[in-house]
C-alpha cells in the first residue's frame, strides 16, 4: 500500500509463464530443436534466460510506473480537491473566521470591562470604608 487509499495497481508484478512463452516463444522454439549436449545449447539457455529477464523486467517497470501513476493521482486529489471546496465556500469561510474573532474580541472586551467594575466598585467600598474609620 502506497497511497493512504490503498489504491493499487492492477498490473502484475511478474509476468505469467504463460506470458513468458508467448514473449520468449523463439528461443524457446530454438531451444526445443536443440539438442542437450551441442555446444550451442548453453548459448540458447542463456538467450532465453535474457528474455525472460527483459520480460520480467519490463513487467515490473510498467508495475512501479503506474503505481506511480496512481500515488501521484491520489495526492494530487487530496490537495485538490479540499482546495476547490475552500474556493467555493470561501465567503462562508471568511464570515465564519471573521465572527470568531470579533466574538472572541468582544469577550476580552466584556471580561475586562467586567474586571474593571468589579476593581471601581471594591476602590468605592475601600474608600468609604476609609472615610467612615476617619470619622469614628
Amino acid at each position: 500500500m502506497s497511497n493512504w487509499l490503498g489504491i493499487e495497481t492492477t498490473n502484475p508484478l511478474v509476468p505469467s509463464q504463460e506470458t513468458l512463452d508467448q514473449l520468449c516463444a523463439n528461443q524457446l522454439r530454438l531451444l526445443k530443436a536443440d539438442t542437450m549436449g551441442s555446444p550451442s545449447y548453453s548459448g540458447r539457455i542463456d538467450r532465453l534466460t535474457e528474455c525472460m529477464d527483459r520480460v520480467s523486467d519490463r513487467y515490473a517497470s510498467d508495475h512501479y510506473g503506474n503505481q506511480q501513476f496512481i500515488d501521484r493521482s491520489v495526492l494530487t486529489g487530496t490537495v485538490a480537491i479540499p482546495l476547490i471546496i475552500a474556493l467555493i465556500f470561501r465567503k462562508q469561510i471568511l464570515r465564519a473566521f471573521e465572527n470568531a474573532v470579533v466574538d472572541t474580541g468582544a469577550a476580552a472586551v466584556r471580561s475586562k470591562r467586567s474586571a474593571s467594575g468589579y476593581l471601581g466598585g471594591l476602590k468605592a467600598k475601600m474608600d468609604a470604608k476609609a472615610n467612615t474609620e476617619r470619622q469614628d
